[in-house]
């Protein structure tokens, strides 16, 4: 998909490619590697889209952007990025003092949603069916104080702890996903 009208990358429209990878071969041995580094399958996947698509990556028109995540749950550093910078410019509605709260907020949400998204994609890939999920639709979206009031309400050991769990950081700096449980 392309997305336009992003606060990122200097509003450079982005071709983005959202890919599930596997550690593992279909014979259920493991990729090289795979066992010893963090986020090979990741590496593997977004080499496999450079590849794929590189006349995107060399467009001065498009930038390609892959959103990766391993079976697993693991997320490549360019998602937690894209999260973290998109919940920072949605974060600019609300007050000043409130901005950092907001975005976390937010960032929280959306990671709430991508690890069900992902997993359901997992299950219909399985299953093989497709994802009802995935029908475009648009909902109406709430307002910064709304979101900020979810994450506050939300129970203590609900996806990795709420205010007290653990939160992943990356390589770009910010908060990552919650811990929704590694290991399907």
């Amino acid at each position: 998909m392309v997305a336009t009208g992003l606060p990122l990358y200097r509003g450079v429209p982005l071709a983005v490619d959202c890919t599930m990878v596997f550690p593992l071969h279909a014979n259920g041995t493991p990729w090289d590697h795979a066992a010893t580094t963090d986020a090979i399958a990741i590496a593997r996947g977004e080499q496999d889209k450079r590849r794929t698509y590189s006349d995107l990556v060399h467009s001065n028109r498009l930038r390609l952007t892959t959103l990766a995540c391993e079976t697993g749950g693991r997320w490549s550093a360019t998602c937690l990025k894209v999260v973290r910078l998109l919940a920072k410019a949605k974060a600019r509605q609300a007050p000043e003092e409130r901005r950092a709260q907001v975005a976390g907020a937010w960032a929280h949400r959306w990671w709430s949603l991508l690890a069900i998204a992902s997993r359901n994609t997992l299950a219909a890939t399985l299953a093989d069916d497709k994802p009802k999920a995935l029908d475009g639709y648009d909902g109406e979206e709430p307002l910064w104080h709304e979101v900020l009031l979810d994450g506050a309400l939300e129970p203590q050991t609900q996806l990795g702890g709420g205010r007290g769990g653990t939160r992943g950081t990356n390589e770009a700096g910010g908060d990552g996903p919650p811990n929704i449980g590694r290991a399907l």
